[in-house]
């Protein structure tokens, strides 16, 4: 078989896997995990529907998040916590209640979500969430699932079309994640909370808060699987594993989380 056909023949087998299985299965490399994660990023930045709040400008807020960050990449259960580059962007739209990542560490929150949640304990959890979502390699899977492997791989190779860069962008802060990767984000973001400063079950604290009120309803939920069955399974593991949900919020923040959201445009 010729290396054409076999590529081929290799293309149709794994989109009929993503096709046919609850999780999409990841074939690329965690090199090109962080190739395509810096391409994207990239173009995020230079987007006029993305704006990325300058850090030196918002240094605050940026301080504040990038301690979090630090605190739940000690984990041990992390698989790349020195390979990605783990940057935070802050995207300046109120109106959106909604944060995403891209492969290679990359993580985006709307200062609408910022906003929008009134306890650190929530934002840890969100933060540990799409951490996991990262480390473990679903953000890739579910773009290839989405786009397939050649455009994919055109972006990580760096030649990739205009119109392959803005159909992936396009859908970039809507990606859909399979109910198992779901699940696996929700346990191990417990793990790297559990030994942290902040409440374990932040998680389903911040699903919580997501719940309350309309506006969160169709936009947030539209791209994230319902948490009715999840909460009751983070619960199970905070039981399991015995850990403190003695909130941040109310035992220590001392008005931190608040003082860093009013720094915001």
């Amino acid at each position: 078989m010729s290396n054409i056909k076999f590529i081929a023949a290799l293309i149709a087998f794994f989109v009929f896997s993503f096709s046919s299985c609850d999780s999409p299965v990841n074939i690329f490399s965690v090199q090109q995990d962080i190739d395509l994660g810096k391409v994207l990023d990239k173009e995020i930045e230079a987007r006029t529907e993305f704006t990325v709040l300058n850090q030196t400008l918002y240094s605050d807020a940026y301080i504040f998040l990038y301690a979090m960050r630090d605190e739940l990449l000690i984990a041990p259960q992390l698989n790349f916590s020195q390979e990605y580059d783990w940057e935070l962007k802050i995207l300046h739209d109120d109106s959106k209640i909604d944060a995403f990542c891209v492969p290679g560490g990359y993580i985006y929150i709307y200062t609408g979500m910022l906003k929008y949640l009134d306890k650190v304990d929530q934002l840890a959890g969100l933060l540990a969430h799409l951490i996991a979502h990262n480390d473990q390699r679903h953000t890739t899977a579910s773009l290839t699932a989405e786009h397939g492997i050649p455009e994919l791989m055109s972006v990580a190779n760096n030649n990739a079309s205009p119109e392959d860069i803005n159909d992936i962008i396009a859908g970039i802060n809507s990606l859909i994640y399979s109910k198992e990767h779901e699940q696996i984000a929700d346990e191990f973001a417990v793990d790297y909370l559990r030994i942290s400063r902040y409440a374990c079950n932040s998680i389903a604290l911040f699903f919580d808060k997501m719940q309350l009120g309309s506006a969160t309803s169709t936009a947030f939920w539209d791209a994230h699987l319902s948490p009715d069955d999840r909460i009751g399974k983070i619960n199970d593991r905070v039981s399991l594993y015995a850990c403190s949900t003695n909130l941040w919020h109310d035992n220590g923040d001392n008005g931190d989380f608040d003082t860093m959201i009013a720094t915001l445009p």
